[in-house]
């Protein structure tokens, strides 16, 4: 190599790591990525069943008395639509 090995082989060097990095942060950014949209869907998920509980627990008849859940009026919207 005429007595230019240590720059041909550290340039060598510095070219693989540099693909190596541009191969591995795509990869650990989209895993991020999968992992922060399964969270954020459970989330959402747990929050949603959270408040149908509530819903159903705030559900009444039309005069404001507890009735069954057949007869029930959607309070949350209030509608006053049997449900």
């Amino acid at each position: 190599m005429g007595g230019h090995g240590l720059y041909v082989w550290t340039a060598y060097g510095i070219g693989l790591l540099v693909i190596l990095y541009n191969i591995g942060i795509p990869l650990l950014r989209q895993q991020q990525a999968i992992r922060s949209i399964q969270i954020h869907r459970h989330r959402t998920k747990k929050a949603i069943t959270t408040s149908e509980r509530s819903v159903q627990m705030v559900r009444s008849g039309p005069d404001g008395s507890r009735c069954s859940p057949d007869k029930a009026t959607d309070t949350a919207t209030n509608k006053g639509e049997v449900l």
